[in-house]
């Protein structure tokens, strides 16, 4: 379908002007005083009754919309009838009768018969046919009827066009440069705004229904036209007369815009033939005028700007600004010719700053591609890397972010949310904290876990700093196989899983053959030996030679044999006296073993009553150091009865503070970020392990939070509440077999 606009058609260009009297139009057709019309518009009449009457006969109703008299056949039955005269059947003669018929002339009050196109498609193009109705019997016949009945015949049609055009523009638009300065039929040129608005391209839809006959323009059905693409969302209105398409727009692979969007088309059209008009037309009439301060501004603005327009959208703001400013250096009281000037400006700039508001919003879009576009590109680099280096991705999230080209911070933070999201609804992954507080992700594909694992063995086999990658990529695939994961080694073929299964426990073999091999080779010093005993058996040699006694030299293979042993170990690469070393370590072992065996005493002695297994609200497991210690003192004397190590301390601080350091060892500890923490708040909350390990406890401790973190938005607390529901909720395994010592120092 094309829809090029004819630029140059001055019957385009009435549209805008007509518009201020269209609420004027009469609603119904009026029966005619037939000695008032012309001979030619009473026959074009009575035949456009005639077919209305064949079609009432024949019951067609509203379903033969099409039926009715359309323009083009009108030309064929005017130029077969032999009762008109020759020079009334003349395109300009039928032309003025269709105008009167209108009544064009007085803007429609006293019309006598309606014009309005239908749209259908023929050979895969769009046909328009312009329908005549006349007056029925009635005095008044409404159009109402009509006109929904004919609009609603080519909703069908006009859908497609709107689907069409959102995705292939008017080649008007692939124009270098568009202007709205048009030349008229007299020769002379004037400013158009709406030239290129999409009631142009409907007027230019069904212009060609009007052949032979001259276009009138048909405000209902560009109206209704208008109206139907804004409640599909598929037109944008800028002002009341002038819409545009609502294009779809489209980003290439690195986030830029495959084409200009046609917004900033517009925009640019109206800023560079605004710039034209203004030294066209607005300049001489300053000159002839004597208007000096605008044309001092005038000369200024030529200094400041070259004449070129681009796309970009703060140059075009900034134009559209200081062409608004050199305006107002206009005098209040202008002549006529600079009026009309001065108003056509003014139209134009207040189009302008409705394509600006528009086309800012662009930015916004683009950003939001960009942040679509680096997350598949995040998730395509984890899965690339998980699939052909087979390693852990290290993925830090603050620095990946930064790099994103994304400036909006509010864009930034929800993007960090929804990559963080993907991460844990897709990845396997381990969360980390570096030594200066960054906070990362070890992250593999679920569909390569075995992969990973298995060149992970032997990269650590080789070099022990991978060593750590291993332990993470073994504790995140027990992780998914507990969770039961259906993504797990989706990846790899049954075969190779097994296969690398068969390596990974031979590489752990080799690596434990070697291990003894070298403790081994550490429990005995071979040169020691040889030296012990070539010594032994050249001592044996000279005793021989001494006395010749055969005992001496029977003796000297064995004794030597054994001398040398004693050598090999004496002076064996692990020294002698380790193992005093290694006895007093199992000493301290014992010991340690003895004093964590006592604080397993003590925790079964007072656990119960801390945690309560009978509690009203979820709130009273929950603790931070200060309600921990308020709890204890509470229930001393029952934790004191119940074990024999507490009930031999006689000072109950003591007493208080080994409970308390016990819990604290054997619970399971969350740290807030100091940054989160609110004032009044602890940054260490203490949960019983068993709690967390227990879904139906943990998902009651995880609500609390996200209950609190809800209620905490207007106290500011929301942050810390929200931090302990994704600690609970999504990395409560992190709690359960935690470092209490670090977390402790850290609080």
């Amino acid at each position: 379908m094309d829809l090029k606009i004819n630029l140059t058609d001055p019957k385009v260009f009435s549209l805008p002007e007509k518009e201020e009297k269209r609420s004027e139009s009469s609603d119904v057709i009026h029966l005619p005083q037939y000695q008032k019309i012309t001979p030619i518009l009473k026959k074009i009449l009575d035949l456009v009754g005639l077919r209305h009457s064949q079609l009432t006969e024949l019951n067609a109703g509203e379903s033969s919309i099409q039926s009715l008299l359309s323009l083009d056949f009108l030309a064929q039955l005017l130029a077969k009838d032999g009762t008109i005269k020759e020079s009334d059947k003349s395109t300009q003669s039928i032309s003025q009768a269709l105008k009167q018929m209108l009544d064009t002339f007085s803007n429609g009050k006293e019309k006598h018969g309606y014009l309005y196109p239908i749209l259908f498609n023929e050979n895969n193009h769009v046909i328009s046919k312009i329908l005549i109705i006349a007056p029925q019997k009635e005095k008044e016949t409404p159009i109402k009827p009509f006109r929904n009945n004919c609009f609603d015949f080519s909703k069908k049609v006009i859908e497609q066009i709107l689907s069409t055009r959102q995705k292939q523009r008017n080649p008007v638009f692939d124009t270098e440069d568009i202007s709205l300065i048009m030349q008229q039929k007299d020769g002379n040129s004037w400013f158009y705004p709406k030239l290129i608005s999409f009631e142009n391209e409907i007027v230019h839809l069904i212009k060609k229904g009007f052949h032979p006959y001259s276009y009138i323009p048909n405000y209902d059905f560009i109206t209704d036209f208008i109206q139907y693409g804004i409640k599909l969302e598929k037109i944008l209105e800028i002002t009341p007369d002038y819409h545009i398409i609502d294009e779809k727009v489209e980003f290439d692979l690195s986030g830029e815009f495959k084409r200009v969007p046609e917004i900033l088309i517009h925009y640019k059209t109206q800023i560079n033939s605004l710039q034209n008009f203004i030294l066209r037309f607005i300049q001489p009439l300053a000159e002839k005028n004597g208007y000096s301060v605008f044309l001092t501004k005038l000369e200024n603005f030529k200094k400041k700007f070259d004449f070129k327009v681009g796309i970009e959208l703060e140059d075009l703001k900034t134009r559209e600004e200081e062409i608004g400013n050199l305006m107002n250096n206009l005098p209040i009281q202008l002549e006529e010719q600079t009026k009309k000037c001065f108003d056509l400006v003014t139209e134009s700039l207040k189009i302008c700053k409705r394509f600006f508001s528009i086309a800012e919003g662009l930015s916004d879009i683009k950003e939001k591609n960009l942040s679509n576009l680096f997350l598949v590109s995040i998730q395509k680099k984890i899965d690339d890397h998980s699939k052909e280096k087979s390693t852990l991705f290290v993925l830090d999230i603050k620095s990946t972010l930064n790099k994103s080209g994304i400036g909006n911070k509010q864009l930034l933070y929800e993007l960090e949310k929804e990559l963080k999201r993907e991460i844990n609804s897709k990845y396997g992954y381990f969360e980390a904290t570096s030594g200066d507080g960054k906070q990362f992700f070890y992250v593999t594909n679920p569909a390569y876990i075995t992969s990973v694992i298995h060149n992970l063995t032997r990269l650590s086999i080789e070099n022990s700093s991978y060593k750590k990658q291993l332990d993470i990529a073994n504790h995140i695939h027990e992780r998914l196989r507990q969770t039961k994961s259906s993504l797990i080694d989706t990846g790899i073929s049954e075969v190779q899983k097994t296969k690398y299964l068969f390596q990974i426990d031979e590489m752990y073999a080799e690596q434990e053959r070697i291990r003894k091999k070298a403790e081994l080779k550490d429990s005995f010093n071979i040169l020691a030996g040889v030296f012990g005993f070539l010594v032994s058996l050249f001592y044996f040699m000279v005793l021989y030679k001494n006395y010749s006694e055969l005992i001496y030299l029977l003796l000297a293979i064995p004794i030597s044999f054994i001398v040398g042993f004693l050598f090999s170990v004496i002076f064996r690469k692990k020294p002698f006296f380790n193992k005093a070393i290694e006895e007093e370590k199992n000493s301290n072992d014992d010991n340690q073993n003895s004093n964590t065996e006592n604080t397993n005493l003590i925790v079964k002695a007072s656990e119960n009553y801390i945690f309560s297994p009978r509690y009203t609200s979820i709130d009273e497991r929950i603790f931070d150091r200060h309600s921990l210690k308020e709890t204890i003192i509470a229930n001393l004397e029952v934790i004191k009865s119940n074990s024999p190590l507490l009930a031999k301390e006689k000072s109950d601080d003591k007493i208080i503070s080994t409970v308390e350091n016990a819990l604290l060892f054997h619970s399971a500890l969350i740290n807030v970020p100091n940054d989160l923490v609110p004032k009044g708040k602890s940054n260490l909350i203490i949960l019983n392990r068993m709690d967390l390990k227990s879904p139906h406890i943990r998902n009651q401790i995880a609500e609390s939070f996200k209950f609190k973190a809800a209620a905490g938005q207007s106290e500011g607390t929301s942050g810390y509440y929200n931090f302990l529901f994704q600690a609970v909720e999504r990395d409560y395994f992190k709690y359960v077999k935690g470092n209490n010592l670090s977390k402790l120092n850290n609080s």
